[in-house]
């Protein structure tokens, strides 16, 4: 399973850089001076800069955090370091959106029970209690949801597709060679069709397992002849290495299927 690391913090840092240039712009406002069709407009774009920023960096906590991944633990402390960065930019924003509010009593934005979730967990793993406490506190008083601070066993109920695939891989894969594994053993005094379907059940099953550890695609081209040649990549591919390299010798006198 591949995950372009670079590329997810690169997104990241492009949602950043958007989300303050609006911020900027709304900070040079005079906020009593606007009409309320132009606080409506501002609250708008700004909200709109701040659901793509938080979202994307809280799905980053995510699928850093699945097991398919293959992030250092230094790395996931860096980005649980992060999330305090960004639990502060969270209430500087709402600071600013209940502030626009209140001058031209718009009717309040709310965000969903569970939103901000990954992000008060990521808190809740790294902060000090204190700092935890004044956290949940603000959010209290911005009327933001604060499921994660009360509960670090909730989640925001997003799951990594790739992890999810994983997981799949593994929960097939393994029956299948635990039961080939006895099966070859039991039985040593194998017919001609028993040797090949255990052969390939064998490939089938350890390609499928052995793929879902594996954190990179692979790909092969396998040329039998010069005319036959085999393209594959994924656990296809770990199948091809297994089944046609260095095969196991079949049964000697070979047994008539």
């Amino acid at each position: 399973m591949t995950m372009d690391v670079p590329q997810i913090e690169a997104e990241i840092e492009g949602f950043r850089q958007s989300y303050n240039g609006a911020l900027r712009n709304a900070l040079t406002k005079d906020l009593k001076s606007l009409s309320q069709d132009e606080a409506v407009e501002l609250r708008s774009e700004l909200h709109a800069k701040a659901i793509t920023l938080f979202n994307a960096f809280e799905r980053s906590l995510d699928i850093y955090d699945g097991s398919s991944t293959y992030i250092t633990k230094d790395y996931r402390r860096a980005k649980y370091g992060d999330a305090v960065n960004y639990c502060e930019m969270l209430i500087k924003y709402w600071t600013l959106v209940r502030r626009l509010e209140e001058v031209h009593q718009l009717t309040s934005l709310l965000p969903s029970v569970n939103a901000y979730g990954s992000i008060q967990r990521a808190v809740n793993k790294t902060a000090p209690k204190e700092q935890i406490g004044t956290f949940r506190a603000r959010f209290q008083e911005l009327k933001l949801p604060t499921m994660a601070f009360d509960n670090r066993n909730k989640h925001n109920g997003f799951i990594n597709p790739k992890e999810r695939f994983t997981r799949l891989q593994l929960w097939i894969g393994t029956p299948f060679l635990l039961l080939t594994i006895v099966l070859a053993f039991l039985n040593p005094e194998m017919t001609g069709i028993q040797y090949h379907v255990i052969r390939v059940v064998l490939a089938l099953s350890v390609s499928v397992v052995g793929s879902s550890l594996v954190q990179d695609n692979i790909q092969i081209k396998w040329t039998f002849q010069k005319s036959l040649a085999i393209r594959a990549a994924g656990w296809v591919a770990v199948f091809v290495l297994l089944y046609f390299a260095n095969p196991p010798a079949p049964p000697s006198p070979f047994p008539a299927p």
